[in-house]
């Protein structure tokens, strides 16, 4: 969709500036179970990504690459320094059902489980900020290929440490216990992040199969959470990733949806919005032994199985491969290797389904 056409939706974007974000991190919220509190910057740092896509996209004057990398290098150190690990909150919340029922009110309420998606966002974004500088032309030195290659191994890599922890979990317990409703917040959670990782792997390798400039970015809050219906347009138009193509000046949204229904699609804005299903597109689903009284499995609903094939695709010799050895992060291949067996390999087919879908809009 022309770049013009698709902000229609996306107004509230351009009343923000990226040059409103936090600069500093009270350390005291972290003992506080106030999802407010301790998401509080996670939003502000949302709404600046928000304003420079607007800003890009709608034609404005972008900042300049000095801006930029001093604005990234701020980023960066608050979400490796600051930013709460969702992830082992879920694992305590996984570990011991009875804090999730203590904190269900709480923590999963409504209002702390849409802080939960802008902190999401993060753990998504922070291996696309070359990406972002790509899509402002700036000269970083790896080409679009490098980049997008970077950020799947950065999703490969939270995947696979995501997944592992889901592992533990079940090691710990059993696989039952993993569906049983005392699971099923965190279940919920695990599954959600999981399935944004494998679809953002699968739609970087769309882009490299492309010969235009496409790139792929993490949707913000003006475009995924904030983008819910309007009176006048009662359909969502929220994005989980916002595929740009910035020389054809065309931009088109991907939802990312463990099931999609007919009553899904009418929800949705079919001329922005590429609904992906994580089931059917990404192959996400494994046969598990869901109940304790049956010793059958049945096929669910299993994320992170792209982020398994892409870490065991991995070269040792490779940058990547090399980085998991100086990083000491070598069990995540092993991880991979050992989760893999079995699988069909299912990337190229899934990013070629839903290439298609999204060549047809953009």
């Amino acid at each position: 969709m022309e770049n013009t056409a698709y902000l229609a939706r996306y107004e509230q974007a351009n009343a923000m500036s990226w040059r409103n974000v936090p600069t500093a991190v009270d350390q005291s919220i972290y003992s506080s179970t106030e999802p407010r509190e301790i998401y509080k910057d996670s939003r502000a740092w949302s709404d600046a990504f928000s304003s420079l896509l607007y800003t890009h996209i709608s034609g404005q004057e972008s900042p300049s690459q000095d801006e930029f990398q001093q604005f990234a290098g701020q980023y960066s150190q608050w979400v490796y320094n600051d930013l709460p690990n969702s992830n082992l909150r879920i694992r305590d919340l996984l570990k011991d059902p009875d804090l999730a029922q203590e904190v269900d009110t709480d923590v999963f309420s409504d209002e702390a489980m849409k802080e939960r998606f802008h902190a999401s966002f993060h753990d998504l974004n922070i291996g696309f900020l070359d990406a972002w500088a790509t899509m402002f032309g700036y000269n970083i030195g790896p080409d679009r290929r490098r980049v997008l290659n970077d950020a799947a191994f950065s999703l490969a890599m939270k995947g696979c440490l995501l997944g592992a922890t889901r592992d533990g979990f079940i090691k710990d317990s059993d696989e039952a216990t993993y569906f049983e409703p005392c699971s099923a917040n965190g279940r919920s959670f695990v599954e959600f992040v999981l399935n944004e990782i494998d679809a953002g792997i699968v739609l970087t390798e769309f882009a490299k199969s492309q010969k235009e400039q496409i790139l792929i970015l993490p949707g913000p809050s003006a475009f995924e959470t904030l983008a819910g219906p309007r009176s006048a347009t009662p359909t969502n138009a929220n994005a989980d990733y916002i595929v740009v193509d910035p020389v054809g000046k065309r931009t088109v949204g991907v939802q990312v949806k463990s099931k999609v229904t007919s009553q899904t699609r009418k929800e949705y804005d079919d001329e922005r919005i590429v609904l992906l299903d994580t089931q059917i597109d990404l192959g996400n689903q494994a046969p598990k032994n869901t109940e304790r009284r049956h010793s059958d499995k049945k096929i669910v609903g299993w994320a992170g199985l792209i982020a398994v094939e892409a870490m065991n695709r991995v070269n040792p010799k490779s940058a990547h491969g090399k980085h998991l050895l100086r990083t000491r992060q070598l069990g995540l291949k092993q991880y991979a290797r050992r989760n893999a067996k079995g699988l069909s390999p299912q990337l190229s087919d899934a990013s070629e389904r839903i290439g298609e879908r999204i060549l047809q809009k953009l």
